[in-house]
């Protein structure tokens, strides 16, 4: 194990509780053996990667976290300085463990009506292997986060899957997609209204988005950012047909 990590379980042995139940619940099936899949693809200690995914929750830890220390140190502000910190930042990757899947994707999606779906921002591939084990069979999936990105090529290969990495994210030049996933990420995106523009041009007619975004916590999240844009503007040429804020919005194309 990392000797910092070491020294601090020895400190602090209270949060050894913590670490044996980041273990127990990280290698379910709900969370898709998910501390087996990084300590495959890291090479890093059991005990050293489940710290890692423990420490983003004060509770469980008194630090705010890796990835709001990597946060601050880069104190990202521009467009181009954000994009930068989401495609380099390596805390992300132990942050987005805890993840299950998106419980309203089984009531809005079903296979045989959404044959091609993109999961843009697609995280750790949480979404990604909970759509391939409930057979859809061609799923793309897309996140501006390099290591990320390696990491969801990583579990899908692991188990012999068929989905498909969306390595330009700009590659496709007619509609395609008959779904598209937005789970927890416009908030992140300066400028989410041309990104829209661009995921809505590669909607086929009829096609749905479903969307959550966690706009206006900037105080509880420092990571979010502002809705300078409301959504049902940005959403041009989208009609809502269902879902609420908190848990999902479900918007069709007109």
């Amino acid at each position: 194990m990392n000797k910092a990590i070491a020294k601090l379980l020895d400190e602090h042995p209270e949060w050894r509780r913590g670490l044996k139940i980041a273990k127990e619940y990280l290698c379910d099936e709900e969370h898709f053996h998910v501390l087996d899949d990084l300590v495959d693809f890291t090479g890093l200690d059991v005990d050293e990667v489940a710290f890692r995914v423990m420490k983003k929750y004060p509770t469980r830890c008194a630090a705010r976290g890796w990835f709001f220390e990597e946060w601050d140190y880069h104190d990202p502000s521009s467009q181009r300085e954000i994009d930068w910190f989401y495609k380099c930042a390596s805390s992300y990757l132990f942050s987005s463990a805890r993840k299950v899947y998106w419980e309203p994707l089984e009531k809005f999606l079903n296979p045989k009506e959404h044959k091609v779906i993109l999961d843009y921002g697609c995280g750790i591939g949480t979404n990604v292997l909970g759509f391939m084990g409930r057979g859809f069979n061609c799923v793309v999936y897309y996140d501006i986060s390099i290591l990320q990105q390696k990491f969801v090529e990583f579990r899908v290969a692991k188990r012999g899957g068929h989905a498909l990495s969306w390595t330009d994210a700009w590659s496709d030049d007619h509609p395609t997609y008959c779904a598209i996933t937005l789970h927890d990420v416009l908030e992140h995106v300066p400028g989410y209204e041309r990104l829209l523009v661009r995921l809505i041009d590669l909607l086929r007619p009829g096609g749905i988005i479903v969307e959550r975004s966690a706009f206006g916590e900037r105080k509880k999240m420092p990571v979010h950012l502002p809705e300078k844009v409301p959504i049902e503007v940005a959403m041009c040429g989208m009609k809502r047909i269902g879902g609420d804020r908190k848990t999902a919005r479900v918007w069709r194309k007109i």
